[in-house]
């Protein structure tokens, strides 16, 4: 992008805030399986709302052609109102952001810190960092080795209760969220763990006896061959 002096610094704000934004919907299509990123959460309501007051969809054109700042000039309206600050916001641990999810019905905006860091004081951002990474069809927000969350790819980085993978519901008190499984989940859970447990036990058997009598009609028995590829996606699911 050239350097122009005639786009005002309330344009440039705006410019700014698209192109970090539009890179972060690239990222999206982009990302490396299996590696770890750093990004913030902020509520999707800000993001919307400011996608709106810069004309987002309409610049993001712009952007994609890489247009000269003459161009932007046109089109950039100067706004008298402030726009909004990008402030993510703090999760100490999955539970907090679970009852935001949940109990107040919020959905974020899981934004790559590299572009954050670009229009927001890095100040404000300031141990509000999360680490997150892709797998197979899933972001996975990792607060600790023992803390995660998983959510279904929508490749747009928008989290919220409809895209959780995770089994959870609240108790009583709306302040405490706990993991749990709902009655029909434990009926269908038992049955697909029965069967991957029969599954291991045999294999486990068949590789512990390297001597096979004679196979005759009394001691034969039927068996089913297992792209080996899809028993490794069935452990990783449970």
């Amino acid at each position: 992008m050239q350097k122009n002096d005639k786009l005002s610094s309330n344009q440039l704000q705006i410019l700014h805030i698209c192109e970090a934004l539009y890179q972060n919907d690239i990222f999206y299509q982009v990302y490396l399986k299996d590696y770890g990123y750093t990004g913030y959460l902020i509520e999707n309501k800000i993001i919307e709302k400011i996608k709106k007051k810069v004309n987002y969809e309409k610049l993001k054109s712009l952007i994609v052609k890489s247009e000269t700042h003459d161009k932007y000039k046109k089109e950039i309206k100067e706004t008298q109102d402030k726009i909004e600050e990008i402030i993510p916001k703090q999760f100490i641990n999955s539970k907090g952001l679970i009852k935001e999810l949940l109990n107040d019905n919020k959905s974020f905006y899981l934004i790559k810190q590299d572009y954050l860091s670009k229009i927001t004081d890095k100040n404000k951002l300031s141990g509000k960092e999360i680490k997150f990474k892709f797998h197979k069809e899933s972001i996975i927000l990792v607060f600790n080795d023992n803390d995660t969350l998983n959510f279904s790819n929508k490749k747009n980085g928008i989290l919220e209760k409809n895209n959780l993978m995770n089994n959870i519901q609240t108790n009583e008190n709306p302040n405490n969220v706990i993991y749990t499984k709902q009655p029909n989940d434990i009926i269908k859970f038992n049955k697909d763990l029965e069967i991957l447990v029969r599954m291991f036990y045999f294999n486990k058997y068949l590789k512990e006896n390297d001597a096979f009598p004679i196979l005759n009609s009394e001691n034969g028995e039927t068996v089913y061959l297992i792209n080996n590829s899809w028993m490794e996606d069935y452990k990783s699911f449970f």
